[in-house]
């Protein structure tokens, strides 16, 4: 039942133009799943304030100005403030960040407050507090500018949510401070961000569509292609929310993206996302190839819908709070092994499900011999978004989520040569002894190999580090920039698609899905400055038109928002 589509052994030459995916299982994937990440250190202190806007330049508007706690040149985040407790878990007596004009109640947990906090540099499970303002997991209030009203997401310095008011954190106004020594490539902030609108306005003439009921980023819909699936429906909403001030109709774009998202549910979960919509605007009604959700997708989804709160808040027609809190609960419930506390591939391996026994059991599983059940124990590493996972912590008060984030650190740790810090698209037998997967265990034989899933890990991981600080994502990568930087000898073109994770070449050539999370990770310190200023050149500024497919047009779209330093943490 698990056979892999046609379309999708296709050529290193034509991965390049066409790969990607959310990949599923139950009948076939689309090769390549994907995902995104982001991250939440303590602001700089300072947020935008009520109604804050930017002009071209980037000023923030009429709130107190961005990083008055005292940020760094490079865009680290302050340093002089507490950070959080050493392991710290969320609720469990870790203390929660706070920025400089928010303090966060601390009772309920032992946890303490403390402002212009920077972030959780002890590796522990902490840094779990969000931009500007810090929230008691424990059942402490929580205050100051960006607390979310639990009831209806009121926004910024406790304002009246307005339906239709304007973006509260427009982009360029660069009200969240990355982690303390951080870089950003050279040049002025104002050529970064007008490199990354410019790129921006590009990738939306030749990915978005309006159709099927709203918006989608659109596939490619070439031969048996579908038109979209939710690895890029999760990409498009954080995007949406993440330009909205350079955008005018951001707002409306995002909307129209969760009403798609609504449209077109998993057939396991109504909360989750079908992971393909076919030609003609269909989900699959084939047995051999069931809606069922994508990991990646939904872990975007839920985190852009929290961005969405923060940037418009939630009294409007759709209620965002509301709506990320369930996609939340459901990925929790499907899309997590109860277990080990790994991502699942989809909700189509949760084998504790009621649907399961029905739908999936009798079905073909790893290599095409394995019963499917075996799926449950397996992971893949670009589904690995602490950044959200914190996110999600925060949002819901479920100290759960600090679990599940030292689990994948864990696995991280335990996976990744030391010489090359690569991991693998799939890891199996997570219940006894983890391992890479070999080949066609799931989508194509690179399966156990550095290729078009895990090439994300660099950006996922990377953006955690500048958005909380955690150490461990630190030393993820940092092993993977010493690596690739000798492996290149500094020069991003020599970048291949596909590697061993010994760092032997498989790839066929270059690729901007791999090339651009190299960037957002060589943002984690000082030294690769060069190597920075070398991606951004070749990717940004010698190649500034989105016209070579969607994967890694969206990708690169992604990584210049957080190179850009245009990323922030709901």
């Amino acid at each position: 039942m698990r056979s892999p589509r046609s379309w999708i052994l296709v050529t290193a030459a034509s991965l390049a133009l066409s790969c990607s995916s959310g990949s599923k299982g139950s009948g076939g994937s689309l090769g390549l799943d994907g995902a995104t990440a982001s991250g939440g250190s303590t602001g700089g202190g300072g947020s935008p304030g009520s109604g804050g806007s930017i002009g071209t330049g980037g000023a923030v508007g009429t709130g107190g100005a961005a990083g008055t706690g005292g940020s760094t040149s490079t865009g680290g985040s302050p340093g002089s403030g507490g950070s959080v407790g050493s392991g710290g878990a969320l609720g469990a007596g870790g203390s929660i960040d706070a920025g400089a004009d928010a303090a966060a109640d601390a009772s309920g947990a032992g946890g303490s407050a403390s402002t212009d906090a920077a972030t959780d540099a002890s590796g522990g499970s902490g840094g779990l507090g969000g931009s500007d303002a810090g929230a008691d997991a424990a059942g402490g209030s929580t205050t100051g500018a960006d607390a979310a009203d639990a009831a209806g997401g009121s926004g910024d310095t406790g304002e009246v949510c307005d339906p239709n008011g304007g973006p509260r954190h427009p982009f360029g106004s660069h009200f969240f401070s990355y982690t303390n020594g951080s870089i950003r490539p050279s040049g002025t902030q104002q050529s970064l961000d007008a490199t990354t609108t410019a790129f921006y306005t590009s990738w939306k003439a030749a990915r978005l569509v309006n159709g099927c009921g709203g918006y989608y980023v659109s596939f490619g819909g070439k031969g048996k292609d579908p038109l979209f699936v939710s690895e890029g429906h999760g990409y498009g909403m954080l995007i949406a929310a993440l330009m909205a001030g350079f955008d005018p109709n951001a707002r409306t774009i995002f909307d129209g993206f969760y009403d798609v998202f609504r449209k077109y549910p998993s057939i396991n979960n109504a909360d989750l996302m079908g992971w393909a919509v076919l030609k003609g605007c269909a989900l699959s009604s084939s047995a051999s190839d069931l809606p069922d959700s994508a990991t990646d997708g939904d872990l975007d989804i839920a985190f852009a819908l929290l961005l969405a709160d923060k940037q418009w808040g939630s009294c409007g027609r759709i209620n965002y709070l509301a709506e990320a809190k369930k996609v939340i609960a459901a990925i929790k419930a499907h899309t997590v092994n109860q277990t080990t506390h790994l991502m699942l591939l989809g909700d189509w391996a949760d084998i504790t499900a009621p649907y399961y026994a029905a739908r999936y059991a009798s079905a073909t599983g790893p290599y095409g011999t394995q019963p499917h059940g075996r799926y449950y124990w397996g992971t893949r590493p670009s589904d690995y978004m602490m950044d959200h996972f914190k996110a999600f912590g925060v949002a819901t008060a479920d100290s759960g989520w600090a679990t599940i984030v030292d689990a994948h650190y864990g696995l991280i740790a335990a996976i990744a040569p030391k010489a090359t810090g690569l991991v693998p698209d799939f890891v199996e037998k997570t219940d006894t002894a983890p391992a890479p997967a070999a080949p066609n265990y799931l989508e194509d034989v690179t399966d156990g190999d550095y290729a078009y899933n895990a090439c994300r890990v660099p950006w996922r991981v990377g953006i955690d580090y500048l958005a909380t600080g955690d150490a461990r994502a630190k030393a993820a990568v940092d092993t993977i920039n010493a690596w690739i930087e000798g492996k290149t000898g500094n020069d991003p073109t020599k970048i291949v698609d596909g590697y061993k994770l010994d760092g032997t070449a498989i790839g066929g050539g270059g690729s901007f899905a791999f090339e651009a999370p190299f960037g957002v990770a060589a943002m984690a310190g000082l030294s690769n400055q060069a190597w920075l200023d070398a991606i951004w050149n070749h990717l940004a500024v010698q190649n500034p038109t989105a016209n070579v497919g969607y994967f890694e047009d969206t990708l690169k779209l992604l990584a210049m928002i957080a190179m850009s330093g245009n990323w922030w943490q709901p």
